[in-house]
């Protein structure tokens, strides 16, 4: 299980004014407005249980438990709302466009059902399938067991990605329809516990934090890659997307690692291999890219430096994948890691759909095709690769060889 916020990371951090941008608009404050809005800095007219601009914009839509909350039963405490706005977690309820409304999130009630215990044994017996681990995954579940009072979240989370992979192994569409159905339900409850639990997630809960954010981190990738053969342009959104996600929980998961690396999850980390990046041998896959971007007579120094630093990652990943022919689990962490590594600049060209960006996103592609019998992944390798050949011109020929030479292979 890669962390989805590797300790040890050889690479600069970027300054504020280098970050990916975004579209700031002001408004006038809503205080009692939804996460979501608050998260994009938009006005929301507090409609409940959804409110416009989320019925508009298909979001799912999730409000903070505060004094005067019309939908908060008697005898429900109230959570600060100085504590929970702001907190990287409404960031992550807006980067999750899932369009499940409030009618599925209620569905899903507030307690544990026989549905859910089956969804359990679900996880319990393929858990290292989810998550492409061949060591002991029993702190994993007990985690969730043991904090299913304090930490709701995570247990939701673990049961959606049960859901989730249950969907994918159905042989009929309306049992896909139905497991896809439950996982957005328990999703869309665990984002709600995770906000109402505010800034206390960076406190003691922060192993249960760690979980939830690696078992949410699976289940968006999945739904990111599946939009892989769509426009390319939406599917890069959603990319961003789902790397921004990882960007918005690193906050509370930061200053915590002294515990984190002394629990029992120690060893499913999967931190090893970057830490010992230097010492993997250099593979030639992306010797014909780099030439490219480093002869690149047309584009701003900064930029091809970007690209040639996410580009080494992506020899990385090949590096270890290469290393262990034998696993397939770990050319899968590798795999994973890369959208988390691959630097904020690059992340800011790909925003502005720079074609040396998009070349490099080739290779990525590539990658994730070599692993493309992990369930999160499938196909979508190969349409990430063929939709960026498509849209590039002759000039990246020469470079996009190698990961289209990729998809012919056995």
């Amino acid at each position: 299980m890669v962390s989805p916020f590797p300790p040890a990371v050889p690479e600069p951090e970027p300054e504020a004014s280098k970050r990916l941008p975004e579209n700031r608009r002001k408004h006038r404050k809503s205080r009692n407005g939804c996460l979501v809005c608050k998260a994009r800095r938009v006005k929301c007219d507090e409609q409940r249980p959804r409110c416009a601009r989320c019925i508009l914009g298909s979001r799912a839509c999730a409000y903070n438990t505060t004094q005067g909350d019309p939908a908060r039963s008697p005898g429900t405490s109230a959570t600060s709302s100085t504590a929970a706005e702001g907190v990287p977690a409404a960031a992550m309820v807006a980067a999750i466009e899932t369009g499940a409304d409030a009618h599925a999130a209620s569905e899903a009630g507030g307690s544990f059902t026989t549905t859910h215990m089956a969804l359990l044994l679900h996880a319990h017996t393929n858990l290292g399938t989810f998550l492409a681990l061949s060591g002991d995954t029993y702190p994993i579940i007990n985690t969730a067991v043991d904090n299913a009072e304090e930490a709701p979240y995570l247990l939701d989370q673990l049961l959606a990605l049960s859901a989730l992979h249950r969907s994918v192994a159905a042989t009929d569409a309306a049992t896909t329809a139905k497991y896809r159905r439950q996982a957005t339900e328990l999703q869309t409850r665990a984002l709600g516990r995770f906000n109402d639990a505010g800034a206390d997630v960076s406190g003691r809960k922060n192993i249960p934090s760690l979980l939830f954010a690696t078992l949410l981190g699976f289940h968006v990738l999945h739904d990111t890659l599946s939009t892989a053969d769509h426009i390319l342009s939406d599917f890069v959104g959603n990319f961003l997307g789902y790397v921004k996600l990882h960007d918005g929980v690193r906050a509370v998961i930061d200053g915590h690692w002294p515990q984190i690396l002394e629990s029992d999850l120690k060893p499913l980390l999967c931190i090893e291999w970057i830490e010992r990046k230097e010492e993997l041998s250099r593979g030639t896959e992306t010797a014909g890219l780099m030439r490219q971007l480093e002869s690149s007579a047309y584009s701003q120094p900064s930029l091809v430096e970007a690209c040639i630093s996410a580009a080494n990652w992506i020899q990385w990943v090949l590096g270890v994948a290469a290393t262990e022919p034998d696993r397939p689990d770990v050319a899968v962490q590798a795999v994973v890691t890369w959208p988390l590594v691959m630097g904020d600049d690059f992340s800011a060209a790909l925003y502005q759909h720079r074609p040396e960006a998009l070349v490099v996103l080739a290779y990525y592609g590539a990658a994730l095709h070599r692993c493309r019998g992990f369930w999160v992944f499938g196909e979508s390798g190969a349409a990430v690769v063929r939709s960026i050949a498509n849209e590039l011109g002759s000039f990246w020929a020469e470079a996009l060889s190698w990961p289209l030479g990729v998809l012919s292979e056995k």
